[in-house]
């Protein structure tokens, strides 16, 4: 920590004493009138005096920019204050005489002219050439390498009539695309989906995928992509491809032909079981705007296609059934030239999904171990409405940036469940149909003696939701021939919510022969108001050996929430055995007073107001043998808050102030290899900081829910956090081969655990919030990824992932001496191998992958867990005769060490489509079959210090469907 420290007040000092410069380095873009890229073939720059004296020539190059080609004029000028112009030549574009003035200052090194647009000549279209015989011999090359950008060349790849985008992104070498969407390359994923560079429906990938034809793209490009405001803080240096930290991106360049014209694509199915799919997509296009339009209804609750990498895993199915309906539409307009931009969108959906859920748990206890056995139904309707909008302008002096956003949701729930408590082990006894047997009427069964308590409930609940947001952003140069720039931006936000709750609770101890039944009629408002709003400024500047950000930041954020809870079964004729609904409320106003909970209602405000300070410095090189990055990030946060809050007699008001120093350090290095050969290593440390919930600082008593009732602690510490990491990444040229290594430690101070107390006579327990240490975790994880063979056709990667949990909690049983503290270690260990070859139309894929879990502890009673998740798979997509195509996948799924022994199963999972094109791959009719074997299910695991639940879930059970898909292409006349 000390180097580090040294080494920034180096790089500050530095700032400050800055030495003069023999040439101050010039930097000007080119590009046609049009937004495009003029060829740099016959492109000549001058650089002249203001009297048009000749002072030599400058150098023009390409550069690839954020997937763009761009046009640069380079050179060099005498450190002093003066004036020149810049004279532009080319055959093909009318001169163009740039003046720009520069005035001398100790701390500039270069200058930015910034961007021009050439006007192309008129030729007249009699004018003729002829030319010589020449033999033209296609080869297609697949992916390319220019600077940072990694393009594919989507004419290389053979693909089958009416394939839409996703075909063609799984057949990318290096490029992986699961189930649910997500794009990885070379095991990198990818944050974002674009058309033609820019956003597309937020950069949600699905739209894209699913709606885009493939026969009109053209590149497919992946890079880091710089935003707006990193583009004007970076001015006109040179962009660093070597250490970029920007998220990874996927571009969809169109070809030419359909960058003007209307695209509009149309699905139909229906299948067994009443499964329905409707989709319509609509796609407009002009050289500076797009205007796209979709809908979407089907009750399939999934987006996965048969033949996709084999991946089906029943772990990662959705829960449910669901059906849902959305539309939306986006506008998006980029005038390159004028530097406006211009995006709105807006959506609509409507989602009804009912979820069965079935879960065992333990709980690990002094002594012994509780286990828990419950089951749920429950059915949730959700409508939403949103739109944003956002607009930039940017000059060559800056650049503005607003938005607005708008929100609103409604939702309906109705669920209705069941669950027991033992003190046992419930699977000595029975291995299906246990909470059965927990709620029948035989007193005398030997399973209910290890009961300690059971409840059913069946709630009701609405919600309402709406919600505002302004941001705004202004960057502009104080100076104009120093790279000095400021930030003034600020936001403001607010949300309004009210919810709406019903339920009917019975509980009752069946070990306890004078237990009484705990009968609950409930109701529960829960209205709430939010603001937050924000300013901050910033000041950039280049020292000599370094760049620095100050930063200064103010955040204002209040929230008002009540929470009413009223005791209907209180009054008359509500209790145990009456006949109102559930939902139904008295009549009269005054009557549902009598009924209000005092003690387990409350009502809150709360302040926080935040002052952060930080100081960035930067140092990077990327020319040279010795190429580095040096990030130093030093944070300071002031956080001063209140809190007023009343719950029955409990009244408080409360002031606290926090101090968080935050740094945030990474360094980067590049090592030149043989063969082309490059080793990048990373290194990062930070650590971050977090107050506890204000409210656990109020000591009052939560029993709103019987077994779990909950007090506060006024004596929580504040949490620290401490993450380092390690990253190695080889990457090769003669072939796409890269390997990553990623080994990362993190260690928590004061960790708020919820300790917890077990009752043995209830099976309920109480709990407090503690700061517990101890808590810390260490992991690893090695990519490798490789193409090869004749024409790179087989693509090999594996991923193997390793991390230790050590996790202490708090736990214990009442009236024992044991201690409370619980400590248990687990291990997770996974491996997963891909093999992929593809020819032509064909791609075959097979893949195996396992997932171990080893849990231990030294607390008395505990079981040691030893899990197996593991699974293999073969997958393809088949081109056969008269325009049809095969895609299939299958594989077993198979899981071992779990508690409940029904969930110990080998699902052997076959999915399988066929689809046939006519009209020249515009109407395409599909049949796919879902889950051919019917043995899909779902199951999912948590585990901690505290205990594991094991939980299944409901999942669309298997269909076939047939699907009618029209597409339409409509492009402008040819003049």
């Amino acid at each position: 920590m000390k180097a580090f420290v040294i080494c920034a007040l180096l790089l500050l000092s530095g700032a400050v004493h800055a030495a003069d410069r023999d040439s101050i380095s010039i930097s000007l873009k080119v590009m046609d009138a049009t937004g495009g890229c003029p060829p740099v073939e016959g492109m000549k720059a001058e650089l002249l005096t203001s009297d048009s004296a000749l002072i030599g020539n400058l150098r023009v190059g390409t550069a690839e920019s954020g997937g763009r080609t761009v046009i640069t004029v380079r050179g060099y000028i005498a450190p002093r204050t003066g004036k020149y112009i810049i004279r532009l030549t080319h055959p093909d574009f009318e001169q163009h005489m740039v003046p720009f003035s520069f005035k001398y200052s100790s701390r500039a090194d270069w200058y930015s002219i910034g961007e021009v647009f050439l006007k192309r000549r008129h030729i007249p279209s009699s004018r003729e050439q002829v030319l010589g015989e020449a033999v033209v011999k296609a080869t297609k090359i697949k992916m390319v390498v220019k600077g940072d950008t990694l393009v594919y060349n989507a004419d290389a790849f053979q693909l089958s009539k009416g394939s839409m985008l996703d075909a063609l992104i799984e057949r990318l070498p290096g490029v992986e695309l699961n189930e649910d969407g997500v794009i990885t390359v070379n095991g990198q994923r990818v944050s974002s989906l674009l058309v033609n560079g820019r956003d597309f429906f937020r950069g949600d990938p699905a739209v894209a995928l699913e709606n885009l034809p493939a026969y009109m793209v053209d590149k497919v490009k992946v890079y880091r992509r710089e935003s707006e405001v990193s583009k004007f803080l970076r001015g006109g240096r040179a962009r660093d491809s070597v250490f970029n930290k920007e998220p990874l991106v996927m571009d969809v360049n169109l070809k030419k032909e359909y960058s003007v014209g209307w695209i509009a694509n149309a699905e139909g199915g229906y299948g067994t079981d009443d499964r329905y799919l409707g989709r319509l997509f609509a796609l407009r296009f002009t050289t500076y705007s797009r205007l796209a339009l979709f809908g979407n209804v089907n009750n399939t609750n999934d987006t996965r296609r048969p033949g996709r990498q084999g991946d089906w895993s029943p772990t990662s199915q959705p829960t449910g059934t669901q059906t849902s309906r959305t539309a939306g539409i986006e506008y998006d307009y980029a005038n390159r030239k004028s530097g406006f931009e211009w995006t709105s969108t807006a959506d609509f959906s409507h989602t009804d999904n009912t979820v069965q859920t079935r879960s065992a748990s333990t709980s690990f206890l002094s002594g012994g171990q509780s286990y828990g056995q419950s089951e749920s139904l429950s059915d949730a309707c959700r409508s939403a409405f949103s739109t944003e909008h956002s607009w930039s302008l940017r000059k060559n002096s800056s650049l503005q940036m607003m938005g607005a956003e708008f929100n609103y949701e409604k939702n309906r729930n109705w669920s209705t469940g069941r669950s027991a408590t033992f003190s046992g082990d419930p699977f000595a006894h029975s291995s299906a149909g246990l909470l059965d047997s927990v709620f029948a009427t035989d007193n005398s069964s030997l399973l209910r003696s290890l009961v300690r308590n059971r409840y059913i409930t069946e709630a009701r609940a609405n919600s309402e939701n709406w919600s505002v947001k302004v941001p705004y952003g202004m960057y502009f140069k104080p100076f104009p021939y120093l790279s000095d720039r400021i930030q003034l931006g600020g936001s403001f936000a607010y949300d309004h919510s009210s919810d709406h709750t019903y339920d009917h609770y019975r509980l009752d101890y069946p070990a306890q022969e004078t237990a009484e039944t705990d009968y609950r009629n409930r109701y529960i408002t829960q209205p709430s108001r939010h603001y937050n709003y924000s300013l901050a400024a910033s000041y950039f500047f280049d020292g000599k050996l370094a760049d620095y950000t100050m930063d200064y930041s103010f955040t204002q954020d209040y929230k008002s929430g009540r929470y009413e809870l009223f005791r209907l079964d209180s009054l008359d004729g509500w209790g145990d055995g009456t006949e109102h609904a559930l939902g139904e409320l008295p009549s009269a106003t005054s009557e549902l007073q009598q009924a209000l909970d005092l003690s387990n209602s409350e009502h809150s405000e709360r302040w926080n107001k935040t002052h952060d300070v930080r100081l960035r410095i930067h140092q990077n090189h990327f020319e040279g043998k010795f190429q580095f990055d040096l990030d130093i990030k030093l944070d300071l946060k002031v956080i001063p808050e209140r809190l007023r809050y009343s719950r029955g007699d409990v009244r408080a008001d409360l002031r606290r102030t926090s101090v968080f120093f935050a740094p945030d350090i990474q360094f980067q290095h590049l090592i030149p290899l043989k063969n082309g050969k490059s080793l990048i290593y990373f290194v990062n440390y930070s650590h971050t900081a977090s107050t506890p919930d204000f409210t656990y600082s109020v000591e009052a008593v939560n029993d709103v829910d019987p077994l779990y009732i909950s007090y506060g602690n006024a004596g929580l510490k504040n949490t620290h956090r401490d993450n380092a990491g390690l990253r190695f990444i080889l990457r090769g040229s003669q072939y796409v081969q890269q390997a990553s290594l990623n080994l990362d430690y993190a260690v928590t101070r004061n960790a708020v655990a919820m300790g917890r107390t077990y009752n043995p006579e209830t099976g309920g327990y109480t709990v407090r919030p503690e700061n517990v240490n101890g808590n810390w975790q260490a992991g690893g994880t090695l990519n490798v990824t490789r193409q090869f063979g004749k024409q790179q056709r087989f693509s090999l990667s594996s991923a193997t992932s390793s991390t230790f949990h050590h996790s202490v909690d708090l736990i214990s049983v009442e009236d024992a001496d044991a201690s409370p503290r619980s400590t248990v270690r687990t291990l997770y260990a996974g491996e997963t191998l891909r093999l992929d070859y593809s020819a032509g139309k064909w791609r075959v894929g097979a893949k195996a992958r396992a997932n171990w879990t080893n849990a231990r502890s030294a607390r008395e009673g505990f079981s040691t867990i030893n899990a197996w998740d593991y699974d293999f798979g073969l997958s393809g997509r088949v081109q056969l005769p008269w325009d049809m195509e095969v895609s299939t996948d299958f594989g077993l799924y198979s899981r071992r060490g779990y508690e409940d022994s029904s969930m110990n199963t080998d699902d052997w999972i076959w999915n399988a489509r066929i689809s046939k094109s006519v009209m020249n791959g515009n109407l395409t009719f599909i049949l796919d079959g879902f889950d051919i074997l019917g043995q899909l299910s779902n199951v999912n695991r948590t585990l901690n210090a505290q205990g594991r639940v094991e939980t299944w879930y409901n999942t669309i059970s298997r269909y076939a469907m047939l699907h009618v898909v029209y597409r339409l292409n409509i492009e402008p006349k040819k003049k």
